[in-house]
């Protein structure tokens, strides 16, 4: 492709990037300066994402501005390349790429270099690996897909969310800037060697393209995010849609699409009621939409159609009274720094709790928000403005030159923080841990009523927080957990892998998983072979569990073929003698596994009978396999922080970091379920080494009990064995 003949002064630039119509011939659309309500609606769109993120029951649907956004996008890039193909009759690649360079970059990779000392210097080092590693996937702009691979949930209030997670929607948008344009030029290819033999036009080809993509994309995002929400959330393919209807809004010249309403409607009425159903259906969504709403999927057409309207309504001039609203003074300013706004408020809410040692109250949220617009209006004019009317990185090759190396410098340097960060090895062996006899004060002896040791130990931890948090991303046994949305089971071995004493399939959620290091060095020991079946969010039990994070009966299906499929397999295993099973039982509501309602939906009127009987149904049938069953008590809950971070924040706080004994522990139907077999099942209930009279510990005798909110260490796992392997044994 060619470039442009030559540079423009920084004058001429500003107002040739600024006033200069971005649509063909005289079917104009006005960019920012005639089309105040577009800044305006990026004002409300930027608005609503900082206000969810800092207050999500105000706008417990806020997360629809980044859609909005998406098709703003659309529609702006989609006019900028039509007019230059209108003018130049081709697309300059490298001008448009060094363009979103000089407008995007700068302000992003200075963003995250300032997150990257603020990792070092605030966050706790529990956190710093994930953190690192997402900076680095931000500078590479490929956040969106690490997020989608670590299957997080965006959403979720409790989860631990680091400075840089915000970028996945900068992620998407980058990479449609590369992709879109490209696929403009093969189009336009097609288009002029197909010209001899068809009448087709470059636009009705475009617009063809736009519609395929809108199509297949919506359709993916519908049947993916009824599969897995969590991870069709960050997809770029099906988030595509949501740019492709902003760029057919911006294909539709705007005097045609007045003319046909003009015949049905007076222009300012349909102006009015156009542009307020838009702005309707944004508010609408923010308001109505939660995290527990099925998204993107089809609900994300409401927010995007409603943005799309905004943009198409016939009132140019901002008559009608949503317009104006949108082309008010404050919404106006906002837009106009509303890509500084959302590059800098996501890591000041995370940081200010971090300095202050509390949540975020009214007033650390002004002061958040206060901070926020300063660095925004800070950034915008002196980092933003200056590179992309300046001559720094004027023409073509300078921004791509600037791009390539800041994307090397920021994220070697995030990668090399992630992987020089040391952790320091546990001070007992897991072997040792499993073995016991260790010093009374040390793990879970120091709970003993008999002995004066402190209950949390007063000596360094056994294993450091940032040890033990970092078993949440390097896990020991990979691959040997079948994730949620998958169908079929997994299965690995620990323990002895010849000549076995005994075989025992150990059978669970994730709860169960967090016990492998434990039976493995164990069963080394005691020449127990292990058979593992654990499944992410999954009690073995008939029943069907109910999450409220869960939009759609999938993963509860799923979940129910799991635990057939593992009975089954359980019981043509003739070697597998004895079962033990274990589960976060209270963390889930229950339903009848039979559907209830007419439409033949799910129930999810959940009972303590149908809870009970499900666990009861699965006991019951191993037990007519002729195996033993064994039931490991869950274990008592948290404060639901991550308690690594905790221990790490604030250091052995039992009020912080640890819940009283009555808070800690919930009847659960698994426990009941196990108590109600009587002699047939052998329940082990570990509670005691967990919690003393009063209170329930993060820490035990040095050694830190949870990697998380609710999952055992792999230390203390290994530490409680002894108790385990003496009700297995028979000794206990």
């Amino acid at each position: 492709m060619r470039h442009l003949p030559g540079d423009v002064t920084e004058s001429g630039r500003r107002k040739a990037e600024r006033t200069t119509p971005v649509h063909g011939d005289d079917h104009l659309i006005p960019t920012r300066r005639h089309r105040r309500d577009i800044q305006g609606l990026r004002g409300l769109a930027v608005a609503l994402v900082v206000v969810f993120h800092l207050y999500p029951t105000v706008f417990s649907g806020g997360f629809v501005g980044v859609d909005v956004f998406f098709v703003i996008s659309g529609y702006l890039i989609t006019a900028h390349l039509w007019h230059e193909v209108e003018r130049t009759g081709t697309i300059r690649l490298r001008d448009f790429w060094a363009r979103r360079i000089r407008r995007l970059l700068p302000v992003a990779y200075l963003v995250l270099a300032v997150t990257l000392l603020v990792v070092l210097f605030v966050v706790p080092r529990t956190q710093w690996f994930e953190s690192f590693r997402q900076i680095a996937a931000s500078a590479l702009y490929l956040e969106n897909w690490h997020l989608a691979h670590s299957a997080v949930d965006y959403m979720a209030q409790d989860s631990s969310a680091t400075v840089a997670q915000h970028y996945w929607s900068l992620s998407v948008e980058e990479q449609f800037y590369i992709v879109w344009p490209v696929m403009l030029v093969v189009a336009l290819l097609l288009v002029r060697r197909m010209s001899r033999t068809s009448r087709l036009s470059s636009a009705k080809v475009v617009t063809g393209v736009l519609l395929l993509v809108v199509i297949c994309s919506l359709w993916h995002s519908v049947a993916f995010t009824a599969v897995s929400m969590q991870q069709a959330y960050f997809f770029s393919t099906t988030r595509a849609w949501e740019f492709a209807v902003g760029g057919l809004i911006a294909m539709l010249h705007q005097r045609r699409l007045q003319g046909w309403i003009g015949w049905w409607i007076d222009r300012r009425i349909a102006g009015l009621v156009v542009s307020g159903l838009g702005v309707l259906a944004i508010l609408a969504s923010a308001i109505l939409m939660n995290s527990t709403t099925e998204f993107p999927g089809w609900r994300a057409l409401v927010p995007v159609v409603g943005a799309a309207v905004i943009l198409a309504a016939p009132d140019l001039h901002g008559k009608s009274a949503p317009l104006r609203l949108l082309s008010s003074a404050p919404l106006v300013k906002l837009g106009d720094i509303s890509y500084s706004v959302y590059l800098w408020h996501w890591p000041i809410i995370i940081v200010v709790p971090l300095v202050t040692g509390r949540e975020i109250s009214v007033v650390t949220a002004l002061v958040a928000v206060a901070l926020t617009v300063l660095l925004a209006v800070a950034s915008t004019r002196w980092v933003e403005d200056r590179l992309r009317f300046g001559t720094a990185l004027r023409g073509t090759r300078r921004p791509i030159v600037f791009a390539a190396l800041a994307a090397v410098v920021v994220a070697s340097s995030a990668l090399i923080a992630a992987n020089s960060h040391s952790v320091p090895p546990p001070r007992v062996s897991l072997e040792e841990l499993a073995r016991g006899g260790q010093d009374e004060c040390v793990g879970p002896d120091a709970l003993r009523p008999d002995n004066t040791c402190a209950a949390m130990g007063d000596g360094p931890y056994i294993s450091e927080p940032s040890a033990v948090a970092a078993q949440n991303d390097q896990p020991k046994y990979p691959g040997c957990q079948q994730d949620s949305d998958r169908e079929g089971i997994v299965s690995c071995e620990l323990g002895v892998g010849e000549d076995p004493r005994r075989t025992i399939a150990l059978f669970g959620d994730s709860h169960a998983t967090a016990w492998f290091s434990g039976f493995d060095v164990a069963g080394q020991r005691l020449g127990w072979r292990m058979r593992t079946f654990t499944r992410s969010s999954c009690p073995p039990s008939t029943a069907l569990r109910v999450l409220s994070e869960e939009q759609t009966a999938t993963e509860q299906r799923l979940c129910q073929q799991w635990v057939e499929a593992v009975l089954d397999e359980i019981a043509g295993d003739t070697a597998i003698d004895s079962v033990m099973l274990t589960s976060f039982a209270s963390r889930y509501a229950w339903a009848s596994a039979t559907p209830t309602t007419a439409n033949g939906q799910l129930s999810t009127a959940a009972t303590e009978t149908v809870a009970i009987q499900g666990y009861q149904s699965v006991m019951e049938r191993i037990r007519a396999m002729g195996k033993e069953v064994y039931v490991l008590a869950p274990i008592p809950r948290t404060v639901n922080v991550r308690v690594p971070d905790c221990l790490e924040l604030y250091g052995r706080d039992a009020n912080r970091c640890g819940l009283e004994r009555d808070r800690a522990l919930i009847e659960d139907p698994m426990r009941m379920a196990a108590r109600a077999a009587g002699s047939s099942v052998k329940l082990i209930d570990l509670t005691d080494h967990f919690c003393d009279a009063e209170r329930c510990y993060p820490v035990v005798g040095d050694l830190i009990v949870y990697r998380d909110s609710s999952h055992l260490t792999a230390e203390y796992a290994a530490a409680l064995m002894p108790w385990v392997a003496r009700v297995v044994d028979g000794d206990g």
